[in-house]
């Protein structure tokens, strides 16, 4: 038996039961349960100490990044966030760790109008990790998965990528750590509005959860397709551009297509939906068309640096991985 599995083959080997044959593959962004004329899109995550977060980090953005994270997801359809669930394993915390966790929770719930519904919570014995899971529900848009990318269609994503795969580098080498790359890391912003204006014209799409790179093949695995990318179309924060001395040239390409945490878009349409996406552009918040569907299956990167190029099968951005026993 292999001696570790990673996530996706994990779901692909033991959790995609043949028998449901009439639902959406497991592995997209959301589940859509059909209920008469409504549709309810479905998502979920787990976040835990010392994997998804660092155990002494303010508790109120381990909240904000716990809910966004599945607000995200929700984007990817262009649901109208309708609640959640929380299901919280907790250790040893004070009082006002809980006040400043459940204060956080709220003002995001009322801002995306996404209120508590249920959940569970768990006393863990001393030592164990905190862990924090949501699942959270919304009106889609449009029924929006990882399988419809067909050759000749345009990539396109959303925002700045790389600044939270900057942040945690920095981060971990404890060096300082510019407030809007700290900020991308440690509170995610979901592109609601913006999935709401373009599912209905996209082909497959996810959000950045794991690196550009790695959701990416997500959609051209479902799809059956490859894709070709021009690197010098990506939009580069100005702030991460600062970090060249620190990061060099293959820290910064490496943390845009493979850093991960962005949470941002990357979808597929059809050319004729050009003009329109371009339209809903803004400096702050880019629509950035970066490649092509191609029909052959592969990933092609076009004007990387040579250290980049050379080191791309590395960068596949983060994958849970779990050790077998026999």
């Amino acid at each position: 038996m292999d001696p570790d599995i990673g996530e996706f083959e994990l779901i692909e080997r033991y959790f995609t039961f043949s028998e449901n044959t009439s639902r959406p593959y497991v592995g997209d962004d959301c589940a859509y349960l059909d209920f008469g004329t409504r549709t309810l899109a479905v998502t979920g995550d787990t976040l835990v100490a010392g994997v998804h977060f660092f155990a002494d980090d303010d508790p109120a953005d381990i909240a904000f990044k716990a809910l966004g994270v599945n607000l995200s997801d929700l984007a990817v359809c262009g649901a109208k966030p309708s609640g959640f669930v929380l299901q919280i394993s907790l250790n040893a915390v004070s009082k006002d760790w809980l006040e400043s966790f459940s204060s956080a929770l709220k003002t995001l719930s009322i801002r995306y109008a996404c209120p508590l519904i249920g959940g569970d919570t768990v006393a863990l014995p001393e030592g164990a990790p905190l862990s924090i899971s949501i699942t959270a529900f919304g009106e889609p848009f449009a029924r929006v998965t990882r399988a419809g990318a067909v050759s000749g269609d345009d990539i396109w994503v959303t925002g700045y990528l790389g600044l939270a795969g900057a942040a945690l580098t920095l981060k971990k080498a404890g060096k300082a750590i510019p407030d809007a790359l700290l900020e991308r890391l440690i509170r995610p912003e979901a592109r609601l509005a913006l999935g709401q204006k373009i599912a209905d014209r996209v082909s497959a799409a996810c959000d950045v959860s794991d690196g550009f790179i790695s959701d990416l093949n997500h959609i051209l695995l479902a799809s059956g397709v490859g894709a070709r990318l021009d690197f010098a179309s990506f939009p580069v924060h100005r702030e991460l551009q600062n970090q060249e001395g620190e990061l060099g040239t293959f820290g910064i390409e490496r943390a845009i297509l493979a850093g991960g945490d962005d949470y941002e878009l990357v979808f597929c349409a059809a050319p004729q939906y050009r003009e329109a996406f371009k339209a809903l552009s803004t400096a702050a918040i880019p629509v950035t068309r970066v490649g092509v569907v191609t029909r052959e299956p592969g990933l092609e990167i076009l004007h990387l640096s040579a250290e980049t190029q050379n080191a791309l099968d590395s960068l596949k951005g983060y994958e849970h991985r779990v050790s077998l026993h026999a």
